[in-house]
């Protein structure tokens, strides 16, 4: 149903709590820029946008209201919660009922109008009048106790109260539904989340999940407000994600595995787990403070905690196995690896980590394989920090460093990783911001000013005491209180490079210096076992992806499915002969990587039309594809020349590796896809060289068995002439 009411109206429904606000939506989130822009909307008589409004019998969970005894009609608003707010604010200058202060980011509630320059007029937050003659609270202005007496200059008469009939008759669409099916309701919520200011993947999840776990958002945020004790207060979007990490081993919200109703008990007991006082969390927190992170606002790349968590979920770590977790961890840091391609590279080292709780294997050789993995191609040095500010992953790197090497006060002997107001430490720039600033203005290299190079860490007493001091001056008498302080941060000694003249010289050295304490510190985690195996190469994502948007060549193939006909658009047995026949070229060359779900146009198809012939189980589908290989070779050839994986690859992710025109090209075909639709799940087959020529049996036209040998040639699959095979097996394996 269809139909429109006045702002008023919807806001008395408010007021009497006739409305109510799921527990599933998120908080208030407008910023005043925002409710401004809709006021002035709706004193204008411009268009506002509309309200869903789901009417059910359901108690479900709502913000601030207990209806679990409650059997009558209810409305819930499953969108437009935020303009309605807004509204709500506007008119009555506070938050309506199912909001407390603490919970939103807005602390002023009161707009001013002012006619200071009438005939035109002006909109802004402010909590007093200050201009009696010229402004007016709108709050007041649209009450019932307004006066015209009220307003002071009879010019302004008019306007005003044009101003208020346009809010007070303005009339919102609303479009209301009827259901006792709450999943019903909460895919109509997601399907509308394409207006307004967007759901994340994680936020939608959460509403999913609230549809059978009413509480799951109350949950979450009484566990926020218990670690802000222990200043490890994760965002909420941050615990939806632990949840999904930690059963279904994926970093990818738009998975839809946790929306079935059917987990409602998994997904609490994977909270409590993660949440009790000896749970997960409680572990990772203790864990990040033994290595002197004391708060979460130190880690940069706050998906980075996930695989953490995640170990500490599944493992109980041994003292090797912590360090190992600690060595891992800083290589994340130091390379900034979960800033990009956050999902899929997240869900990668997820599934590296299961392995070793499901197969029983050393978490020390999953541990090694994710960090070679985060290693892989890049060297920390002096030109990596180079322009790294102090909003990057390196500053904290630097800053955890010197905590671990129980660095102090440059001119004391406080140590840095106090965490006390009584003992506040702050960052300062070595040479004085001001006098570089004139050093610089206008340069290309001004970024230098404020590198991680030039920054190191003061009492707050001594900070004030340098202010802008020479830097030669405040570094003598720093050494002559306390020498160890200068090397513990990592100033070098040398005397001559505390000059103006020399400060970027000065800069260099301090960068080698800061690499090799990070590197060391780093490296010293490393503890080597013999309980480490030797480590099976591991192709990372990186790698994956290099290769999908790459040609086919002599060890790379790509195939769109095992069975899937999409030509003739249905099940064909047939096209599993071209996946052996790739697999015999391959062993009998140099080996390769076949990827199935991937078409010769390098585009993403994904394996979902070969599951859904094995009734969507990658585990069916798997056991097929072992089985044909074992048929057509034999069940040693396949133990020791193959490797299958499933990779979940982001569309999103592979436009980084395309180059400019064919990113522009991708980048509007994704803006016609569902964000659920852009993750694809591929096999791929990683196929070693044979020590001996492998053949495979065909039936011809006759109907009778033949032997065929296949051979990789640049990015096909061909058949060697048998008279040459003789020859090509002597010059094939060197």
């Amino acid at each position: 149903m269809s139909d429109k009411l006045k702002i008023r109206e919807h806001l008395r429904r408010i007021e009497a709590k006739e409305y109510l606000i799921p527990n599933f939506q998120r908080e208030f989130i407008w910023k005043k820029a925002r409710i401004i822009k809709l006021l002035e909307s709706v004193l204008q008589n411009k268009p506002v946008g509309g309200l869903l409004i789901w009417r059910s019998t359901i108690p479900l969970t709502s913000k601030r209201y207990d209806n679990n005894n409650d059997n009558f009609l209810k409305s819930y608003i499953l969108d437009g919660q935020q303009r309605l707010t807004a509204l709500y604010i506007i008119m009555y200058g506070k938050l309506p009922y199912y909001y407390s202060k603490d919970e939103v980011e807005l602390k002023d509630f009161k707009i001013i109008i002012s006619l200071k320059n009438f005939p035109t007029y002006e909109l802004y937050f402010k909590e007093k009048i200050t201009d009696p003659e010229n402004q007016i609270e709108i709050s007041h202005l649209l009450s019932d106790n307004f006066k015209v007496k009220d307003i002071k200059k009879r010019e302004h008469i008019d306007l005003y109260m044009e101003l208020k009939n346009n809010f007070l008759t303005k009339e919102i669409f609303y479009e209301q539904f009827d259901s006792e099916d709450v999943t019903k309701a909460i895919n109509i919520f997601h399907d509308i989340n394409t207006s307004g200011v967007k759901l994340t993947g994680a936020e939608l999840l959460l509403a999913y999940i609230s549809g059978y776990w009413q509480k799951a958002r109350e949950e979450i945020i009484k566990e926020k407000e218990k670690r802000k004790l222990d200043k490890f207060d994760l965002s909420i979007d941050m615990y939806t994600q632990l949840i999904l990490a930690c059963l279904v081993k994926t970093n990818n919200a738009t998975d839809k595995t946790l929306h079935d109703k059917k987990m409602k008990d998994l997904v609490i007991t994977c909270w409590e787990k993660i949440t009790k006082n000896d749970g997960a969390l409680s572990k990772t927190i203790a864990f990040f403070k033994k290595y002197k992170i004391i708060n979460i606002n130190e880690i940069a790349n706050k998906p980075s905690i996930i695989p953490i968590v995640f170990c500490h979920y599944y493992f109980e770590l041994t003292e090797n196995e912590e360090k190992k977790l600690a060595f891992y961890f800083f290589t994340t840091q130091k390379f900034a690896y979960f800033r990009t391609n956050v999902n899929t590279r997240i869900t990668e080292q997820l599934k590296i980590l299961y392995i070793g709780y499901e197969k029983n294997n050393s978490l020390l050789n999953q541990l090694q394989i994710c960090t070679d993995i985060v290693k892989e191609g890049q060297i920390l040095n002096e030109e990596f920090l180079k322009n790294q500010s102090t909003s990057s992953s390196l500053f904290y790197m630097m800053k955890w460093t010197f905590r671990n090497n129980n660095a102090v006060c440059l001119d004391k002997k406080q140590t840095i990783d106090l965490d006390s107001p009584n003992y506040p430490f702050e960052k300062d720039h070595i040479f004085p911001k001001a006098i570089l600033k004139n050093k610089y203005k206008g340069t290309e290299n001004r970024k230098i000013i404020n590198e991680i190079a030039n920054i190191c860490f003061l009492s707050s007493k001594a900070n004030k005491s340098k202010s802008n001091n020479a830097t030669a001056k405040f570094l003598k008498e720093c050494k002559e209180k306390n020498p160890n302080a200068l090397i513990k941060q990592c100033i070098p000694e040398n005397e001559e490079l505390w000059e103006l003249e020399n400060f970027e010289l000065f800069i260099k050295n301090r960068r080698t210096l800061i690499v090799e304490a990070i590197e060391n510190f780093i490296n010293n985690l490393n503890q080597t076992s013999d309980n480490i195996k030797e480590l099976e190469e591991v192709i990372s994502i990186d790698q994956i992806m290099e290769e999908i948007v790459s040609n086919e060549d002599d060890d790379t193939e790509f195939k769109s499915s095992l069975r899937w006909d999409y030509k003739l658009d249905k099940k064909n047995a047939n096209l599993e002969k071209n996946i052996i026949k790739t697999i015999a070229g391959f062993t009998n060359h140099i080996g390769g990587n076949l990827y199935i779900g991937v078409n010769d146009d390098n585009e993403l198809l994904g394996i979902k039309k070969d599951l859904d012939i094995f009734h969507g189980s990658i585990d069916k589908f798997y056991r097929h594809l072992v089985q044909i290989i074992v048929e057509n070779f034999d069940t040693t050839f396949f133990n020791n020349n193959i490797k299958i994986s499933f990779p979940s690859v982001n569309k999103r992710d592979l436009l980084e590796k395309l180059d400019d025109e064919k990113k522009i090209i991708e980048e509007e075909k994704l803006l016609l896809e569902e964000e659920s639709e852009q993750t694809k799940t591929l096999c791929l087959i990683e196929v070693k060289q044979s020590n001996e020529l492998k053949f495979i049996k065909e039936t011809n036209n006759s109907g009778n068995k033949i032997i065929k040998c296949y051979v990789r040639e640049g990015p096909l699959t061909n058949l060697l002439p048998q008279d040459e095979i003789i020859s090509y097996n002597k010059n094939r394996i060197t």
